[in-house]
């Protein structure tokens, strides 16, 4: 096979000559396929909506362990839920506490949740 020929195979790409035969074997160049971009961009916003339910739910559960229920709304919740959570499980870290499984992760993002409400009520955010 001359040189031609092979940067044509490689989609214009030169081979070594140790990828001589590569480009009959089918190599991918790493670029995804348009249904699977597709298909990865719809888990990316699949992601970011159970981010904000279950940041909304532990903001929820955090805010009325601390009684401010009443002060808070949806976007406070789900603010509160999201940044305690990433704070509880840091913290847990910092202690050594493994989250094993799923209801200690709970507890562990509502705690976080629950502690960021004590800290902006310290700092008068909430009552």
């Amino acid at each position: 096979m001359d040189s031609h020929s092979q940067l044509i195979r490689n989609h214009g790409h030169p081979a070594s000559s140790d990828e001589a035969g590569a480009g009959q074997r089918g190599v991918s160049c790493g670029l995804a396929s348009p249904p699977q971009r597709r298909l990865e961009d719809q888990e990316e916003n699949t992601n970011i909506i159970i981010t904000i339910i279950i940041g909304g739910i532990i903001g929820w559960l955090a805010s009325m362990i601390m009684k401010t229920n009443a002060q808070m709304g949806i976007l406070a919740n789900i603010v509160v839920g999201i940044i305690g959570s990433f704070l509880g499980f840091w913290l847990a870290g910092l202690i050594g506490v493994a989250a094993t499984n799923n209801v200690v992760r709970w507890i562990i993002a509502v705690v976080g949740a629950a502690i960021l409400i004590a800290i902006l009520k310290a700092l008068k955010i909430f009552k």
